[in-house]
């Protein structure tokens, strides 16, 4: 019962992107006394209520912390007819008299339902119509909506069925951004899965409007999945990659480096700095590297930015001066801090995320790389790389995982522990 209570306040923790330190502030506690009770302390019945207060738990959710923290459950018998037939009503009814009533079955009790209330959890996510769901009985989590918690579970599939495709193009074309930039960041898993359903939600995505804050993003992420869609349907990737009015200098990026993988010519509507991309992406890599060294002094923003994408071009075959580049783009100071912008040190990030997740990156020259960019202080940078790590020989992979498992952004820790989670099919958990 212990433990089941501090895998859930962990698990609860994490979902609210919540560090240890935070959520024991809001309960007036410190970070260390949050992390005895995710080891298996349970606290006094006043604290378990703090917590779920604190963390906005839905009544499910909270009821299954207060029956793991060995609590009467006070919210959840009263909801559940309204998500489950009589029958299953009074199933619940049962398992807790028989808790009641017999302490040497309380431990059998608990576990059946509290498997079973996960198990409501997981329908509701799973339910395509989550809208006629009551808003009060779905699990909070960053204050997304009943639409966004659903794309958050087709993603998750495998193979997402043809309704769950559905899914997907409504909320393409809808004004829910987060929800978009999500879909296009798994365009690399739904384009093999279904080309063609894939192929009409990037056409969607292709017109997008500009963000308040983040212009035409999805545009640029959709221009970088368009070669993968190529084998699938050649007509529809060159169609994503002509130019549209309203596409920043970003998307142009987008798409040159795109046309360049597909051996097309790389061209369209260009300003001065998207010119200058063009002609790198043009040069064999060594001439391309000595342009970049003459030209590092450039302060131009998106020019630097651009000569840290070339490296993904020129990594194979000039591995020892893309790598010296590299470590140039993601040097700090005395105090520790980057010297260049996050722009451009997200951009030397991705070649290495992108040949680690190719198995290609040199690692025998590249490994104190790796550790600058799992120390990055731009979060997405180290989201990105913790998903990479998997493609790593298991020991080195648990080795870098290892100070990750706390970080201090939430998201981070969750997929540090959940590549360790995989990594344990290995037999390397020990190492950790």
């Amino acid at each position: 019962m212990t433990d089941t209570f501090g895998k859930l306040l962990r698990q609860y923790r994490r979902s609210k992107r919540l560090s240890q330190k935070a959520l024991g502030q809001s309960i007036g506690c410190t970070h260390t006394t949050i992390g005895r009770y995710e080891a298996g302390a349970v606290p006094h019945q006043s604290t378990v209520e703090l917590l779920i207060r604190a963390l906005q738990l839905s009544p499910l959710e909270a009821d299954q912390l207060r029956l793991a923290a060995g609590l009467p459950m006070t919210e959840v018998v009263q909801q559940i007819p309204i998500l489950l037939d009589p029958g299953l009503r009074r199933i619940v009814g049962l398992l807790l008299d028989l808790r009641r009533t017999r302490p040497e079955d309380a431990g059998f009790a608990e576990t059946a339902v509290t498997l079973l209330l996960q198990g409501i959890h997981d329908a509701l996510l799973g339910h395509l119509d989550l809208e006629r769901v009551p808003a009060h009985l779905l699990p909070r989590r960053q204050a997304l909506g009943p639409l966004e918690r659903a794309v958050e579970h087709v993603l998750a599939q495998a193979t997402p069925t043809d309704a769950q495709f559905d899914l997907l193009l409504r909320v393409a074309r809808s004004e829910a951004w987060e929800s978009k930039r999500r879909i296009t960041a798994a365009l690399p898993q739904l384009i093999p899965a279904n080309p063609a359903r894939a192929a009409e939600i990037m056409a969607v995505l292709r017109e997008d409007a500009p963000h308040h804050l983040w212009r035409v993003d999805l545009r640029r992420r959709v221009a970088e999945a368009a070669p993968l869609l190529h084998p699938h349907d050649p007509t529809a990737a060159l169609a994503l990659l002509s130019d549209r009015p309203g596409d920043d200098q970003w998307v142009v990026v987008g798409i040159q480096e795109a046309r360049r993988e597909l051996g097309l010519d790389v061209t369209g509507d260009m300003t001065a700095e998207t010119r200058y991309y063009a002609e790198l992406l043009r040069q064999p890599a060594r001439q391309a590297l000595r342009r970049i060294r003459h030209d590092l002094q450039i302060d131009a923003r998106l020019v630097r930015a651009c000569q840290a994408r070339t490296t993904w071009w020129t990594l194979a075959d000039q591995p020892d001066q893309t790598l010296e580049l590299i470590r140039y783009w993601l040097r700090r100071d005395d105090r520790g801090k980057p010297v260049e912008h996050q722009n451009v040190r997200r951009a030397a990030a991705r070649t290495v995320v992108r040949a680690v997740k190719a198995r290609c990156y040199p690692l025998g020259q590249g490994r104190d790389i790796l550790d600058l960019v799992l120390s990055e202080e731009d979060v997405p940078t180290r989201r990105s790389a913790v998903e990479c790590l998997i493609a790593l020989p298991p020991g080195m992979a648990a080795g870098l995982l290892n100070p990750l498992l706390e970080d201090e952004d939430a998201h981070v820790a969750d997929l540090a522990w959940q590549t360790l989670l995989t990594l344990g099919e290995f037999g390397i958990l020990e190492t950790v």
